[in-house]
């Protein structure tokens, strides 16, 4: 349930991150079906934690640019 609030309240941002996403430019993770997945934040697809792991990834990616 957290989950699923935090997606809904934070879709816009997340939205962003996939549309320019680090690791779908490394071919990596699939910005288009992330964004598509983050819209429906009630998906069975999202009860394994995986989401949470790509965030991070992603968001540590970016923090090595300004390294």
């Amino acid at each position: 349930m957290d989950l699923a609030l935090g997606l809904r309240t934070h879709a816009p941002h997340l939205d962003r991150l996939w549309s320019d996403s680090r690791l779908a430019e490394l071919g990596l993770v699939d910005g288009q079906c992330l964004s598509d997945l983050c819209a429906r934040p009630a998906s069975a697809e999202l009860d394994d934690g995986a989401l949470l792991t790509t965030v991070a990834c992603e968001l540590w990616l970016r923090s090595l640019e300004h390294e």
